[in-house]
């Protein structure tokens, strides 16, 4: 039967639980309301005072396994985490060559669905800017950053989105212009990147 760990509380399942079993006299004792005799007194005290010693000795042994325990997860933990970092250096991703990540990239160009836009909403006072899947595939590692800046040709497509004025705002003024200043600013350096491959755009007013 489950039962609770005396010292975390946590849930022992499938580990019998043994408890000694209590001295003829405790137990004849516990099952009445009637005083010990002082004999008895006396060797009730006595085997309490023994079992305090008992307990303190496998208390400090418990407490030195336990010391034992956690430096064994310790040095498990520290190997789990370096098989998973010698892995991540084996991956086969690492050693693509540029060839065919620009291949890869290349497909991305016709299911990416992200665009240059701010999300300005109608009561917020802190538009989102949001960025095509360009800038956020160079965030993935310095490698494909460096594959991506040495590839004119995924830049070269373009998608800008203005989202519409809040409800009945035709004249609104935006409270935040930075966000929109950003936005232009990526948007030049992607013009930039794109050096002299053509370009192809999609503009979306949403008005």
């Amino acid at each position: 039967m489950p039962h609770n760990c005396s010292k975390c509380g946590a849930t022992c399942a499938g580990i019998p639980l043994v408890r000694p079993a209590p001295d003829p006299e405790i137990k004849a004792l516990l099952s009445t309301n009637l005083p010990p005799s002082e004999a008895q007194k006396a060797f009730f005290r006595e085997t309490r005072r023994t079992s305090e010693s008992r307990l303190a000795d496998l208390e400090a042994r418990i407490a030195d396994a336990q010391a034992k325990l956690d430096g064994l997860l310790q040095e498990r933990d520290s190997l789990v985490w370096n098989m998973q970092r010698c892995t991540d250096v084996l991956n086969p991703v690492r050693r693509l060559p540029v060839d065919v990540l620009r291949e890869i990239f290349a497909h991305t160009m016709r299911v990416a669905k992200d665009s240059y836009s701010v999300n300005s909403g109608m009561l917020s006072s802190s538009p989102l800017v949001g960025v095509p899947y360009q800038w956020k595939l160079g965030m993935v590692c310095l490698n494909w950053r460096h594959v991506l800046l040495k590839y004119p040709r995924m830049w070269s497509m373009i998608d800008v989105t203005f989202p519409p004025p809040p409800f009945g705002s035709w004249n609104h003024k935006p409270q935040n212009n930075r966000p929109y200043l950003v936005a232009a600013g990526l948007l030049a350096m992607h013009i930039y990147r794109s050096a002299n491959h053509p370009l192809q755009h999609r503009i979306d007013g949403n008005t």
